[in-house]
């Protein structure tokens, strides 16, 4: 098994627009199998590549967590589907519902998403695939999908919502930091003890000879 760690907002490589996948050998499916443990040890229902810091267009979605009987198993899992270049068709109807991410840490957002979507893709060997599929299924498809072109769902909630959430994140981060910092410095304390109290311990060394004693 090989966990990935997974880039946390506001990371940079987040906001870049992944490439299509071109080539689809033992690279491509290490890339999956490597989204596929990541996904488990994070007890998510969806990644996709960019949240492992690799710019390509692969998602992968546990289905049995949005009632959604998977028609294209992976090998590892039969409730995962693997989509390599997903390319989506949405309805005009919407839906509203409350968002996660493994990316976004700690808050959760209302969402406006396309209640039924048609997918094109390629599986791990090249073949082109199609999915057609309504709500929920269609709006964790869209979720997946923007991350591929660096939008997350911060940037699809309502303005001051999203703000909010972001100074959540941002208060969070900061007392991870002094935390951090805290214990570093403890640590060097400790160290320096240590390394004190070492050379208080050291036995002194004797310098020339030793003089014989008279009989």
């Amino acid at each position: 098994m090989v966990y990935r760690n997974v880039l946390k907002w506001p990371n940079e490589l987040l906001t870049e627009i992944s490439h299509e996948v071109t080539t689809f050998d033992d690279s491509l499916q290490t890339l999956v199998n490597d989204m596929f443990d990541t996904l488990n040890v994070e007890l998510g229902a969806g990644i996709a590549a960019p949240q492992i810091g690799v710019q390509k267009r692969v998602i992968l979605l546990k289905c049995d967590s949005f009632d959604y009987e998977n028609c294209d198993p992976y090998e590892k899992d039969p409730s995962i589907l693997v989509a390599v270049n997903p390319v989506l068709e949405l309805s005009d109807e919407r839906r509203v519902w409350q968002e996660v991410c493994l990316s976004v840490p700690l808050v959760k957002g209302t969402v406006s998403r396309f209640r039924d979507a048609y997918m094109t893709y390629q599986d791990m060997h090249g073949n082109k695939k199609k999915l057609r599929t309504g709500w929920p299924l269609s709006g964790a498809l869209q979720h997946e999908c923007d991350h591929l072109d660096g939008i997350l769902f911060l940037d699809r909630m309502p303005r001051k919502e999203s703000l909010k959430a972001k100074r959540e994140i941002f208060g969070f981060l900061q007392k991870q930091a002094k935390l951090l910092k805290k214990n570093n410095k403890k640590e060097k304390a400790s160290s320096r003890c240590l390394q004190i109290k070492t050379k208080k311990n050291k036995t002194p060394k004797k310098f020339g000879k030793l003089k014989k004693k008279k009989k």
